[in-house]
This record gives C-alpha cells, structure tokens and sequence, in this order.
C-alpha cells in the first residue's frame, strides 16, 4: 500500500524518479524503497531491518533523525550525487553511521539493527 501511495503521489505532483527520496525502515517499505531505487532517486533505510536494507541504497544508524537531515539536505542540494557523496564523506564524530548498502552491507546491518533495537526496544524491532 505505501508503494501505491508513493505512485499515486508522485504522478499527481509530476515529479520524476530521480527526484524522489523515501526513507523506510521494515518489510511494508521494501517495495517503496526497492521502486525509487530503480527510478534512480534516494531508497534511504534508516535503522531498517533486514528487509529494507535490501531494498535500500542508502542507510542510516542512529539514535536520532539528524543524519537523515543531513542527507535530505544533500539530495535537494545535489540529487542523488550529493547523497552519494555525503554518505561516503560522513564523518564517524558526527553521530550515527551513514553509508551505501552495497559498499558496507555487514557494517550497516549490524549497525541499523542495534540501533533499532536500542531506539524502538528489542520487542517491538522484531517486528517485519
């Protein structure tokens, strides 16, 4: 359903792919993240579970949502190039771990389920 909704969305507003970011973080966003992936625009998993990390290009681990901020400030300044270029410039001090999925798979999965655990508890982060 949210990926019907993002479609539905992005036809009445006109935009193309490549100007789309979404952020998601279970298995209900996986086709979202897995369609603006192949559009070209920004699939951001941020402290997602397994699902969504493999639909996603980009992830984030955090306690909070500022590096998420940060790449959303990139991608309307640059696109895509500027998430890109972020995510592989983010600094290990500013706070929470930021990277491409396909460059850091391990390190980013490990890092997104421990913080989704530490963020949502552990019972509730096992949930799809």
């Amino acid at each position: 359903m949210k990926l019907a909704a993002l479609q539905e969305i992005v036809g009445r507003v006109g935009c193309a792919g490549p100007d789309v970011m979404y952020v998601g973080d279970s298995i209900t966003d996986a086709p979202a993240l897995a369609a603006v992936r192949a559009w070209g625009g920004v699939a951001l998993s941020f402290n997602g579970n397994g699902y969504a990390l493999s639909a996603a290009e980009f992830a984030v681990a955090a306690a909070d949502t500022s590096p998420a901020l940060a790449l959303a400030r990139a991608f309307a300044a640059g696109g895509v190039h500027g998430v890109r270029t972020t995510a592989r410039a983010w600094p290990a001090r500013a706070g929470g771990l930021v990277g491409i999925v396909d460059e850091n798979r391990d390190v980013l999965t490990a890092a997104s389920l421990a913080a989704r655990a530490s963020v949502r508890g552990e019972r509730v982060a096992r949930l799809g």
